[in-house]
């Protein structure tokens, strides 16, 4: 007698979570930005977003707007109107990766009272993000390749695997060619993820929009403020010349001389910082708060009379830590040293980490 089983439909009939079912269109992405660096970039985007199931690496520093990026892929391409899901690498404990991103059978294992969808049903026939893939246990990896070559996803004590058409879009600020090399990521997944491989260009590379950007987060802070808390300052944020009047011109020019490690995270956090301590009046240069990196030393672009060796690699190798939170190991590999060297290079050059 041939075994009975069980419809996949009654299988994934629990639902994963609430996923963001946005309407489509390019107004559904805000990105802010005129330079030259910024519109090829946009263009690299746009481009990607017709192409509707090819994979996307996004490469970028942290707090650059990978996910940005990924939703205009999603918004500006034909899965608009469908699921928008993003998943965060290292914020799934590594035992759970297969469980959140594949699901699993009711009764699969011990607790598995009800069934539940992983990520890629959840996100079938929309899009699915991805975020710091580079995070991903080796075993997920092989996981996910399969997927992308065959579009079909098996749960955790499920029978059949579940055809899926899914668009997937990941990102990482490593560098994931360094990590194939040293065995950390596999080679033929990062061939199929980089059929479009954009690389997300940091604030420093585009200080052009600096001004721009800086405006529009103003605006949005009189927008959440109701433009009741300050009548004045909410009449003065109309737009003039691009700018708004309601910081002067010192602010926006001392925004423009620091190098924003953070990128445009760290940029919105700082002006939103300023015009929430100083709700009425025209911010100037000294609502702005000290800006400093983890070795305690300000950042800036370094100027003319301070570019000796010393001097570059030192403020490279501080980069790097900021870039990485910090964390000797990852810093390390991004760097492609090992961490007994980067410890003696921190040392000779005076790098310490508070």
């Amino acid at each position: 007698m041939k075994e009975r089983k069980i419809p996949l439909q009654r299988i994934f009939a629990m639902p994963h979570r609430t996923a963001n079912k946005e309407p489509g269109g390019e107004s559904q992405v805000e990105m802010i930005g005129s330079s030259k660096r910024f519109l090829d970039f946009r263009n690299e985007l746009k481009t990607a977003a017709g192409w509707d199931t090819a994979p996307v690496l996004l490469v970028g520093e942290r707090g650059s707007g990978k996910e940005l990026a990924a939703r205009a892929v999603h918004f500006w391409g034909p899965r608009a109107r469908k699921v928008f899901y993003a998943i965060s690498m290292p914020a799934v404990h590594h035992d759970l990766i297969a469980d959140e991103l594949f699901g699993h059978a009711r009764n699969a294992f011990t607790g598995a009272a009800d069934a539940r969808s992983g990520a890629f049903v959840s996100a079938d026939k929309g899009t699915l993000f991805l975020d710091e893939i580079a995070d991903m246990r080796p075993s997920a990896q092989a996981a996910l390749l399969r997927i992308i070559d065959t579009g079909e996803v098996k749960a955790i004590g499920a029978d059949s695997p579940w055809r899926v058409d899914v668009r997937i879009v990941a990102a990482t600020n490593q560098n994931l060619s360094r990590l194939v090399e040293q065995r950390l990521f596999r080679a033929d997944l990062y061939d199929r993820l980089r059929f479009f491989e954009i690389h997300v260009p940091p604030l420093r590379d585009r200080m052009e929009d600096v001004p721009a950007l800086c405006a529009y987060f103003l605006r949005q802070c009189c927008k959440s403020a109701g433009c009741a808390l300050n009548k004045p300052a909410t009449q003065a944020c109309l737009p003039t010349s691009g700018n708004v009047d309601c910081a002067g011109e010192r602010f926006y020019s001392k925004l423009m001389e620091y190098d924003w490690p953070g990128n445009v995270r760290e940029l919105r956090l700082v002006v939103e910082g300023a015009r929430a301590r100083h709700l009425t009046g025209v911010l100037n240069e000294t609502h702005l708060p000290e800006l400093v990196g983890c070795d305690g030393n300000r950042s800036r672009i370094a100027s003319a009379d301070d570019l000796s060796l010393e001097t570059a690699m030192r403020k490279h190798i501080s980069l790097a830590l900021r870039l990485n939170k910090c964390n000797i190991s990852r810093t390390a590999v991004a760097l492609g040293i090992p961490r007994s060297t980067l410890r003696q290079k921190m040392k000779k050059l005076g790098i310490r980490i508070m």
